[in-house]
């Protein structure tokens, strides 16, 4: 009988290859969002414990990481260690390919969290390049930690469809508003303040017109944190029937960002959108059963660069998002308050769920204090 195959071991990491991988992660962490498509990523490189040259990627068509890191180290990469948080990319995109540098650079050692999920990195692994070429490769240092902090790029690399992630700000009770529609914060600065780190994150904002009518907020990212190349995501508003107030503030507040209105296919040509169309992108698509599919269409978001969404609200469409099956992640926000009051309105008026046995639960479900609230996160 032919032995058992066992998975080979992870090789073993020193104090200070966490200490490095640790401090660049961070570092990448608040770049997060401000690299379009490409993912988050920082490098370093190490002489006998001390970084000698360091990098963090800034935007897509810039310098990579390591790219970064090597020009900054100069003749210091010789016999040095190159740390990354990412596998190093093979192939040549809008910028050189990282490997080829890397062979000439000197460095005889590279140590990287996580492999590349991109395909075409895939077939020609970084780690087969360097050590065909004599340069020893090491790579699972902090390798959940590396692929949470690009946790969209992972996903849609792995599957082909958008990372979405559905919000709610809520009491401890449950409750996201009053049964007259009133929900001016519920949660605390803090978490507010939170939610626009989110917002800078994402390619796109979600919300039907409901939450428009009803908040008129402006979906845009606050709090002093466009800074440094971040920008506000384009905003997403579903409107079958083009009822967006012509004066709302998604028009007004920061008018340079992209407003998408989804509208029944057949009000395309109606005068309110129509009108609409001079200050929003009109977007018509298929209305069935009285709503959109939103398989369809975040599907579509996904298809014209929206790749990383974030659902802001209301009620429906938070339901159908999980009726449609398409969440990723959830956050929510629950402040120390109760609502209590009769008619007070919960998050999700259906999601299809019949029975105890079919409740959705979270994974990887994280508590966290932000504030007086509580950040509850997880995936499904």
């Amino acid at each position: 009988m032919l032995p058992l195959q066992r998975p080979m071991p992870k090789p073993s990491f020193s104090a200070t290859d966490y200490r490095i991988m640790q401090r660049l992660l961070s570092l990448a962490a608040y770049r997060k969002g401000a690299t379009g498509s490409n993912p988050t990523v920082a490098s370093a490189v190490v002489v006998d414990g001390r970084i000698v040259g360091e990098g963090v990627h800034q935007g897509e068509g810039l310098p990579h990481a390591e790219v970064l890191a090597i020009r900054e180290a100069g003749e210091l990469c010789k016999g040095a260690t190159l740390y990354v948080t990412l596998e190093p990319c093979t192939h040549v995109g809008r910028t050189p390919a990282c490997v080829d540098l890397i062979l000439r650079s000197g460095v005889t050692t590279v140590i990287y969290a996580v492999d590349d999920p991109n395909p075409i990195v895939r077939r020609e692994p970084a780690k087969t390049i360097l050590e065909n070429a004599g340069i020893s490769v090491l790579s699972g240092l902090m390798e959940d930690e590396a692929m949470a902090l690009n946790d969209a790029f992972f996903h849609f690399h792995r599957t082909g469809l958008p990372f979405i992630t559905l919000k709610v700000g809520m009491s401890l009770d449950g409750k996201i508003a009053m049964a007259s529609g009133e929900s001016t914060y519920i949660t605390s600065e803090d978490s507010r303040r939170k939610v626009h780190m989110l917002r800078r994150e994402v390619d796109a904002m979600l919300v039907g017109v409901g939450t428009i009518i009803q908040d008129n907020p402006a979906l845009n990212v606050r709090y002093g944190l466009l800074t440094d190349g971040f920008k506000n995501p384009r905003k997403v508003i579903l409107d079958p029937y083009a009822r967006t107030p012509l004066d709302s503030a998604v028009f007004e507040k920061n008018p340079d960002t992209e407003v998408i209105i989804v509208v029944r296919e057949d009000q395309v040509g109606y005068p309110q959108a129509m009108m609409l169309s001079e200050k929003a992108v009109i977007v018509g698509f298929p209305f069935r059963n009285g709503r959109f599919d939103l398989k369809e269409l975040t599907d579509y978001l996904c298809e014209h660069g929206m790749r990383n969404i974030l659902i802001e609200g209301g009620q429906k469409v938070y339901s159908h998002a999980l009726e449609d099956g398409i969440v990723t992640r959830f956050i929510v926000f629950a402040a120390p308050v109760f609502l209590a009051a009769r008619g007070a309105i919960s998050p999700f008026e259906r999601a299809g769920i019949e029975g105890l046995d079919e409740c959705l639960a979270l994974n990887y479900a994280q508590i966290n204090a932000v504030g007086p609230d509580l950040m509850i996160e997880g995936y499904l």
